[in-house]
């Protein structure tokens, strides 16, 4: 099947490949059965639901906070609601470049002077659309390696927007 890039201010997924990110979170989703798998899932996703919306990522955080001490399926079913409106809208080049930016914050202590320069100079190439996401995202991919960062190699973001060659 043949992907069809299109663009979206200067950087776009193709919808296929939109269409099989959400597929694979919703997998994952329907198998949350207790409130500290939501919890988890939750979190795991944070870059992928920023990467769409900022805002949403706060309201699903609300829910799962469930302040009201709501029973667990109005929580997930009210949690479902709103990661189906996460996925209504695709990332943007800026939605995308704030979220690397608040990636990058997770390096801020490790990264040497140099290595935060050299970053910072590619990412302002993605976001002047001379660098592509992948290139990006492969920097912060092998600096989760070399400065052990788990919780960031969990995040569903890093899986699905790296170059798969």
């Amino acid at each position: 099947m043949t992907q069809v890039m299109k663009r979206d201010e200067s950087y776009s997924i193709p919808a296929l490949r939109l269409d099989d990110i959400r597929d694979f979170v919703f997998e994952r989703f329907n198998e949350v059965k207790q409130m500290c798998y939501l919890v988890k899932f939750h979190s795991v996703n944070k870059f992928l639901i920023i990467s769409h919306s900022s805002f949403q990522l706060n309201k699903l955080g609300n829910i799962v906070a469930n302040h009201e001490k709501l029973d667990f399926d109005l929580v997930l079913k009210s949690y479902k609601e709103e990661l189906k409106q996460v996925f209504k809208k695709k990332p943007t080049t800026m939605t995308h470049y704030n979220t690397l930016q608040h990636i990058l914050g997770h390096f801020s202590p490790d990264f040497t002077g140099s290595e935060k320069r050299y970053f910072l100079t590619v990412l302002q190439n993605f976001k002047n659309d001379k660098a592509n996401l992948a290139e990006v995202l492969q920097l912060l991919r092998d600096g989760t390696a070399k400065y052990d960062k788990s919780y960031l190699s969990r995040q569903t973001y890093f899986l699905f927007f790296t170059n798969p060659n």
